[in-house]
């Protein structure tokens, strides 16, 4: 989330305060979906893989840019009924001027359309590392990223959001597309580090 577009000092720590209390609920909701007696109801539990395309801008420090990459990720869910279910896993949305990747905690909501046609959402938790590459490096214009300690290597974590449509195959495969959105946000010696990433993915549904 971009919280640049903010001029006044009032605003932006609201929203930021706000973000974060959107990151607790969310985190809280997900510690819920996952305690014992939620577990117990589980009526499935799913893998899912992803191969996309990531469209990413990126301001880090004083440098930006446009940038596309191959984006993967592989998931693992347990459907608490035929609608809701919780999910976690491993994302690498981006490999460029940066390598992003990390962990993800989060929500899925699933809508029947027709008997084997699903449209879906996805709503959680990605804590990122983003660790600068030699891209990044030669955009700087420095031999080493040491004399440019604002475009250092980063960790946060920030919400994601997803919305997809699936087709069922058989009893156990599911085929489908989805779009996923990270708006990843930080701060570095009080530089910017802000990394945007659409991304239009492949998905695979494997039910045990």
């Amino acid at each position: 989330m971009d919280f640049r577009a903010y001029n006044a000092p009032r605003v932006l720590i609201e929203s930021r305060r706000q973000y974060d209390m959107m990151k607790k609920a969310l985190l809280a909701l997900c510690a819920l979906m996952v305690s014992p007696l939620a577990l117990a109801q589980i009526e499935r539990v799913y893998t899912s893989a992803t191969l996309g395309r990531a469209d990413v801008e990126y301001d880090i420090a004083d440098k930006s840019g446009d940038d596309n990459d191959t984006a993967l990720g592989l998931s693992t869910g347990f459907l608490l009924n035929r609608y809701f279910g919780v999910e976690g896993g491993f994302q690498m949305p981006y490999d460029g001027a940066v390598n992003v990747s990390g962990f993800n905690l989060g929500l899925i909501a699933i809508a029947p359309v027709e008997p084997r046609i699903d449209v879906y959402g996805r709503l959680g938790l990605y804590w990122w590392a983003a660790e600068a590459t030699s891209q990044l490096v030669e955009l700087a214009n420095v031999e080493e990223l040491s004399d440019r300690p604002e475009l250092a290597d980063k960790e946060d974590n920030d919400i994601y959001f997803a919305i997809g449509g699936k087709y069922r195959l058989d009893h156990n495969l599911d085929i489908g597309l989805e779009y996923v959105r990270y708006d990843l946000s930080s701060t570095v010696l009080r530089r910017n580090y802000d990394i945007e990433a659409g991304i239009i993915n492949a998905v695979l549904f494997f039910y045990y």
